[in-house]
């Protein structure tokens, strides 16, 4: 996953879906000065997909207004629309 155009957390986050929206976390050894965040369902949106060398990656706008941007790859991109859509 990243956030913004240079965080990139690989393989050091953790998602937790709820009916009322999504929970980001980071790895607790890794957490000082990161927080975590939570966006309803109402404040992500899905923006477009790209393709890189490593793969398709699906990029969402986060927050109202749009506070920021986060890039997920398929498998998580297929769990956050299943909550969008039942939103």
């Amino acid at each position: 996953m990243s956030l913004g155009r240079f965080s990139k957390y690989s393989g050091c986050i953790t998602f937790r879906i709820s009916k009322n929206g999504l929970y980001i976390e980071v790895f607790p050894l890794f957490a000082l000065g990161h927080p975590p965040l939570y966006f309803p369902w109402s404040h992500i949106r899905f923006r477009k997909e790209e393709v890189s060398l490593f793969g398709k990656n699906y990029l969402y706008d986060l927050g109202t207004p749009r506070g920021g941007r986060m890039a997920v790859r398929e498998k998580m991109h297929r769990a956050i629309l299943r909550e969008l859509q039942d939103d």
